[in-house]
C-alpha cells in the first residue's frame, strides 16, 4: 500500500490524525503499543503494505473505549484515506 519513502512518514501521519482526539502523548503511545503487538520492530522503516490493517485493528479497541464506536470508525477511515492518498502521490 505504501511505497518507498512514504512508508517512513506513515507513523507520523497516523499520529497527526490521532493527536486532536488523544493528545500527543497518548497518540504516540497508542501507535507504539499497536506497532509492537503486530511485530513492527523497526518503526524507522515505516509501515509495510500488509501491516496497515493489522495496525488499525490493534488501535480500534482502545479508541472505542475513549471515543466511542462511531468516532473511532471515522478516525480509522481518516487514517486509511491518508495512507491510500500517500501511495498515489508522485
Amino acid at each position: 500500500m505504501l511505497g518507498g519513502g512514504d512508508r517512513v512518514g506513515a507513523f507520523e501521519r497516523m499520529e497527526r490524525i490521532l493527536v486532536p482526539y488523544l493528545g500527543p502523548n497518548m497518540a504516540k503511545a497508542a501507535l507504539e503499543v499497536a506497532r509492537r503487538k503486530i511485530g513492527i520492530v523497526q518503526p524507522e522503516v515505516g509501515v509495510k503494505p500488509g501491516e496497515l490493517e493489522p495496525l488499525i485493528e490493534h488501535l480500534k479497541p482502545g479508541l472505542q473505549v475513549f471515543l466511542g464506536p462511531e468516532q473511532t470508525q471515522r478516525i480509522l477511515g481518516q487514517i486509511r484515506a491518508a495512507m491510500t492518498w500517500s501511495e498515489k502521490r508522485p
